[in-house]
């Protein structure tokens, strides 16, 4: 709601039990000002894992998505690091949070895991 466009990365997915994550991969990007954030100061606190939590990044909830998928906050600067400031990176979210407008999720590399729990992809059909 404040025009910030953020991209967070976490090196691991999210399983709703764990707790803290180490992640010393995970960041948060500002495509508005080209800068990032890495979780480089404490990589044990890289993520945040916990069913009443939507996704979350960083000890000091560096910065937080509500379960809901509709609200941010956060936007500390406990875990992370880098040539972004927090403001950078999420402008007045530290003063209260907002309401998330748009969010898209990718995932990206294989899963052993999770593709052990999936039915094998349907076969290409003959030529």
């Amino acid at each position: 709601e404040n025009g910030k466009r953020i991209a967070a990365y976490a090196e691991h997915s999210w399983d709703g039990k764990a707790g803290y994550i180490h992640g010393h991969q995970n960041f948060l990007y500002s495509f508005n000002m080209k800068k990032y954030r890495i979780s480089k100061t404490y990589p044990q606190y890289g993520q945040y894992s916990q069913e009443s939590y939507g996704p979350t990044f960083g000890g000091g909830h560096d910065f937080y998505i509500g379960t809901d998928m509709t609200k941010v906050s956060g936007c500390a600067s406990h875990s992370f690091s880098g040539p972004a400031s927090n403001v950078d990176v999420c402008g007045n979210l530290a003063s209260g949070g907002g309401n998330l407008m748009h969010l898209e999720v990718y995932a990206l590399g294989f899963d052993a895991a999770s593709a052990a729990h999936s039915p094998p992809p349907a076969p290409p059909p003959p030529p």
